[in-house]
């Protein structure tokens, strides 16, 4: 039986030869959009690291006041952790190939300005939690993939689940990971997006 077989691998397509998987992904006009929209709000983001601290200073310079100088490290923190966020957004959707075999794992993609490249070797645990955020349009959901290894933990991208959670579409996901952990023969951390966990398939 093919082991490409019960797995859903969206938003990328699979080649396994039963050793070694890989995953290629072809961006399509939604991942471009989405992209351009997490350039349009990084860079107003980034340009408030430069506007908080201007703006107190014109105030105090101006008006001799200092009362408000306390907002600017809030402000400064809340930027920050936005900006955290959008580039999180830009790792999550990096990765164009994918490559996982015994005790060797690759990430090919673009970051937010460079070319990202990751080889982790001897990967201690592949970690996947579903994850839910709720838009104008609705509920998206997805299955977010982190790799545990001495050097770290990676966030090495994402699969797609479906918004109503439609239980074999979600066990097609879940074997998808799965198959992953195999090539990678490390074991799966499956958790739900209450962060309980899930046998895997």
């Amino acid at each position: 039986m093919d082991p490409l077989e019960p797995c859903d691998f969206r938003p990328f397509v699979a080649r396994d030869d039963g050793t070694c998987l890989v995953l290629r992904r072809r961006r399509t006009v939604k991942d471009w959009a989405l992209r351009v929209a997490l350039y349009v709000l990084l860079l107003p983001t980034l340009g408030f690291f430069v506007v908080i601290p201007y703006g107190v200073w014109h105030k105090y310079t101006v008006f001799g006041s200092l009362k408000s100088i306390w907002a600017a490290p809030v402000l400064l923190v809340m930027t920050w952790f936005a900006v955290r966020l959008l580039l999180l957004g830009f790792r999550l959707e990096a990765a164009n190939r994918i490559v996982c075999k015994p005790g060797e794992f690759t990430l090919d993609g673009r970051g937010a300005l460079l070319r990202l490249r990751e080889h982790i070797r001897d990967p201690l645990t592949l970690a996947a939690r579903t994850t839910r955020m709720t838009t104008r349009y609705g509920d998206v959901r997805w299955l977010r993939l982190r790799l545990h290894a001495p050097s770290g933990v990676t966030d090495i991208g994402y699969l797609e689940l479906d918004r109503d959670a439609e239980p074999t579409r979600e066990a097609r996901v879940h074997a998808a990971a799965a198959l992953m952990a195999t090539r990678l023969r490390v074991p799966l951390a499956l958790h739900d997006e209450h962060d309980q966990p899930i046998t895997p398939p």
